[in-house]
């Protein structure tokens, strides 16, 4: 399936309807890169590509998948931002997984996440220059930070506009379970 074809997923999309095959939206904790299959009640079902999402990118999602894989399912969006990679994915990406319901598993509403990017991605950049920072300690042996860092708690969502829901509603352009 050529990922980067929004005409030919949406074909793929009714033929698997037609089919009786069900079509998972894309989820954070659960997509793979690529199109995977999954087990639901007894049933094979298609859970929806990361990198078919519009505009995120295969290399940019094979990261966050196999950050996943190696660490374990994202518990937040403060876990994932601290997570991320700020090197890997760019504001675009994560807003148009945000729009594309990806992180409707941890947060249900797609406004506050999408409103939220920028602070995830201060988050992110805060956690990698910490990461970076670490080093180990000549003395003990163990790893110390070259300085502090104080970006590991939570951070609050923002609120959207009504005139912002309005706008983001009238584009057919993202994902949305609804429409399968």
């Amino acid at each position: 399936i050529d990922m980067g074809n929004t005409d030919k997923l949406g074909a793929f999309r009714q033929e698997a309807k037609r089919m009786g095959i069900a079509v998972l939206p894309p989820d954070i904790n659960k997509s793979q890169s690529e199109f995977s299959v999954e087990d639901v009640n007894g049933r094979p079902a298609i859970r929806y590509a990361l990198a078919a999402v519009r505009n995120v990118g295969a290399q940019a999602m094979s990261v966050v998948v196999g950050e996943r894989s190696r660490r374990g399912a994202f518990k937040s969006l403060s876990d994932f931002a601290r997570r991320l990679d700020p090197k890997t994915a760019n504001r675009r990406q994560v807003e148009n997984l945000a729009l594309g319901g990806a992180f409707d598993a941890l947060e249900a509403d797609r406004a506050r996440v999408h409103a939220s990017v920028e602070t995830m991605l201060r988050h992110a950049n805060s956690a990698s220059v910490e990461r970076e920072a670490r080093r180990v300690d000549d003395r003990t042996g163990r790893w110390t930070l070259a300085r502090p860092f104080v970006g590991n708690g939570p951070f609050r969502l923002v609120e959207w506009k009504d005139h912002r829901h309005l706008e983001v509603e009238r584009n057919p352009h993202h994902w949305d379970a609804g429409r399968v």
